[in-house]
């Protein structure tokens, strides 16, 4: 991921999640976010697209990060 700041502030990392992916999709499909409906939570069992964007493991370190890098402005 990359985050470019005003004033050309430039920022990148790498975030690594693990998933189940499954051939049948489960939940509804979410705009932006399409495997969600074919992942699962390994540690919760839920499809992604089941759980609120705060309790999918691939955003934790997203909001992290961004927030991290905003709060520096």
């Amino acid at each position: 991921m990359t985050l470019v700041l005003p004033h050309n502030e430039i920022f990148s990392d790498t975030f690594h999640f693990t998933a189940i992916l499954t051939s049948q999709r489960k939940g509804a499909l979410t705009p932006g976010a399409p495997l969600d409906s074919l992942m699962l939570d390994p540690i919760t069992g839920k499809c992604y697209s089941e759980l609120i964007w705060q309790e999918r493991p691939y955003t934790r370190p997203i909001f992290a990060f961004v927030k991290q890098h905003v709060e520096e402005l």
